[in-house]
C-alpha cells in the first residue's frame, strides 16, 4: 500500500490507503526501529452469468506486507492506530527526550 509518513516534533503519523480492506483484516506491529503493516484482502468469489449475461471481475485480491523505518524514542505504550474510510492512521507519540526542536541548516553556494 501507498503510505505517508509525516514526522513532526511530538509524534510520527503513518497514514496507509488500505482500500476495500476491513479493520480485521490488518495487522499492525511495532520492533524498536520499524512498524509493520500486514493484511489480506480476501476474495470473493461468484461463478457464472449475472443477469443473463457474462461479467468480468477485476478487483485484487490478495496479502501485503509493509515495513517502515521508526526514529528512536517513540513511545511503544502509547501507539494508536485508526482505520477509516479505507485509510489506516498510525500514531506514534516520542518520549519528550526525544522531542527536540529541529535546527535550520544554512545552504551556502560552493565556490
Amino acid at each position: 500500500p501507498t503510505v505517508d509518513v509525516i514526522d513532526k516534533q511530538d509524534a510520527v503519523k503513518i497514514c496507509a490507503e488500505l482500500p476495500g480492506m476491513a479493520e480485521d483484516d490488518i495487522d499492525v506491529y511495532v520492533t524498536d526501529s520499524a512498524l509493520v503493516l500486514s493484511g489480506e484482502k480476501k476474495e470473493e468469489r461468484e461463478e457464472g452469468d449475472k443477469e443473463g449475461e457474462r461479467y468480468l471481475a477485476e478487483r485484487r485480491y490478495g496479502s501485503f506486507s509493509r515495513t517502515i523505518a521508526i526514529p528512536e524514542g517513540i513511545d511503544h505504550d502509547k501507539i494508536e492506530a485508526k482505520f477509516k474510510n479505507g485509510v489506516l492512521t498510525v500514531h506514534l507519540p516520542k518520549k519528550p527526550e526525544a522531542q527536540k526542536p529541529s535546527k535550520k541548516i544554512k545552504v551556502r553556494a560552493d565556490a
